[in-house]
């Protein structure tokens, strides 16, 4: 489970560095951010149950909550979660390809910067568990270590989904991408 740092999220954030992370301004701003651009590009409803797959410290948590959506983090990272329990969060710990959750728990899932902690050859345990778990959809942000670890997400999340589409939002260093997933089920619309 490493990322672009090339460190497991486990390893990578100690006690010191999961406060850095959690004081820092910066990085409030930005997952806050892509979190409201997530949301913009879901088609959550209000005070649907969202699951926050790699919640860290709880940014999107908190965007969530704020946006009217009722919400759980799940991270690898007791450090990061310890955070997320002092702001009153509902967090548990977790890896992303074993979900603690009965099948269809939560209507919906945002994952912001937390997918490439996960090896490649991961992500189709880690898809089955997201398609699992959710009703209707799910919406991924991350940063992969190169092209050919987008391309793969996607080739995989087009076999376990019924529909997937790729939303790009900025330009240039700030371009961020986002992976819409939706399965299709009774009662409720693509």
């Amino acid at each position: 489970m490493s990322d672009v740092l090339g460190e497991n999220a486990v390893n990578y954030y100690s006690k010191e560095s999961a406060k850095l992370y959690e004081l820092s301004g910066a990085f409030k701003r930005i997952q806050e951010s892509m979190a409201i651009d997530a949301l913009s590009l879901s088609d959550f409803k209000k005070n649907d149950l969202i699951l926050d797959l790699g919640c860290g410290t709880g940014f999107s948590l908190n965007v969530l909550i704020k946006k009217g959506f009722k919400a759980v983090g799940i991270d690898v990272s007791f450090e990061m979660l310890a955070h997320a329990k002092n702001k009153g969060l509902i967090v548990a710990c977790a890896d992303m390809k074993n979900l603690p959750f009965k099948d269809e728990s939560f209507d919906g899932l945002i994952s912001i910067s937390a997918i490439q902690w996960e090896a490649p050859e991961n992500y189709g345990l880690m898809l089955d568990e997201i398609r699992r778990v959710i009703k209707n959809s799910a919406i991924i942000q991350f940063y992969p270590k190169e092209k050919a670890e987008f391309e793969c997400f996607i080739k995989l999340s087009e076999k376990k989904f019924e529909i997937v589409e790729v939303f790009s939002v900025g330009e240039g260093v700030k371009e961020k991408k986002y992976v819409r997933m939706i399965k299709q089920c009774k009662g409720r619309k693509a």
